[in-house]
C-alpha cells in the first residue's frame, strides 16, 4: 500500500526546497519526485498516480508551476505523516482535495520488504529543532540553580546548638595541664601501695643474683672465641 502525496508549488526552485526537507526527514530519494510544467499524464502514472488524478494534475501544472510528488509508503514508519507536516508548512497552490493524495495497492520500485525494525532508533520519534527546550532542568522547572542562604553557625533551624539542646553545655572544655589522667594528680604505681615510679640501683657487673661471673667464666672459658 502507498500513499502518493502531491503539492503543487509556483516554481520549481520552491518544490525543490520542499522535497529537499522530505529526504532529510527519513523518505527514500526514490519516492520524492519534482515534475515540472508542460509534462505529459503518462509522466505522472508511471509514479503511481491514477490517470484520472493526472490528467488533472497535469492541465494544473500548466506550463510553468511544478508539482511535488511523495510515494509514501510504510519506510520510514509514518512516511505519509511526516510529509503532510512538512508540505503543510510550504506555500503550496490551491489544488483540489480529490488530487492531494492518493492510495494505491502498488509499490514504488525498490522498496524493500522490511520498515526499519533493525535500525537502532525503530521505536524513538526523531529529535526536531524547537520540540523541547535547552538549558538546565532546574530552569524548565523553575528552580533556581544556586539559592543564596545566609551565613549559618549551625545546621540547625533557629541557630540552635546540639550541646545546648538539652542542657546548658559549651562546644569546648578548657582544663589546666595534668601530670596525670587520674583524678588529683595520682599515680598509678603509688594507687595501691607507695612504690616510686623509678628505682635506682647500683650498677652489676653480672645478671645472676649475688653478682656471681657467668658460667663460661666458672669454667674457664672464654666468652669469644675468635677463629681465623
Amino acid at each position: 500500500m502507498t500513499n502518493v502525496i502531491t503539492r503543487l508549488y509556483a516554481t520549481e526552485e520552491a518544490a525543490r526546497a520542499v522535497a529537499a526537507k522530505v529526504r532529510q526527514a527519513g523518505l527514500p530519494p526514490r519516492a520524492v519526485h519534482v515534475i515540472t510544467g508542460g509534462v505529459e499524464a503518462a509522466a505522472l502514472t508511471r509514479l503511481l498516480v491514477p490517470e484520472a488524478g493526472a490528467q488533472a494534475l497535469v492541465k494544473a501544472m500548466g506550463t510553468e508551476k511544478a508539482l511535488l510528488v511523495v510515494q509514501a509508503t510504510y519506510r520510514p514508519l509514518g512516511a505519509a505523516r511526516i510529509t503532510r507536516e512538512i508540505v503543510a508548512e510550504s506555500n503550496t497552490l490551491p489544488l483540489d482535495e480529490s488530487v492531494q493524495e492518493f492510495k494505491v495497492k502498488e509499490e514504488p520500485p525498490g522498496t524493500g520488504t522490511g520498515a526499519g525494525i533493525a535500525h537502532r532508533r525503530f521505536l524513538t520519534m526523531p529529535p526536531r529543532p524547537g520540540d523541547m527546550p535547552r538549558g538546565p532542568i532546574t530552569g524548565g522547572l523553575g528552580l533556581p540553580l544556586l539559592i543564596d542562604r545566609h551565613g549559618r553557625h549551625s545546621v540547625i533551624r533557629g541557630g540552635a546548638l546540639v550541646s545546648r539542646m538539652f542542657w546548658p553545655m559549651p562546644h569546648v572544655v578548657r582544663h589546666r595541664a595534668s601530670r596525670s589522667v587520674l583524678p588529683g594528680t595520682r599515680f598509678m604505681s603509688r594507687f595501691f601501695w607507695p612504690m616510686p615510679l623509678l628505682m635506682p640501683r647500683a650498677k652489676r657487673p653480672s645478671v645472676i643474683q649475688g653478682g656471681a661471673l657467668p658460667l663460661s667464666q666458672a669454667f674457664g672459658w672464654p666468652t669469644v672465641i675468635r677463629r681465623r
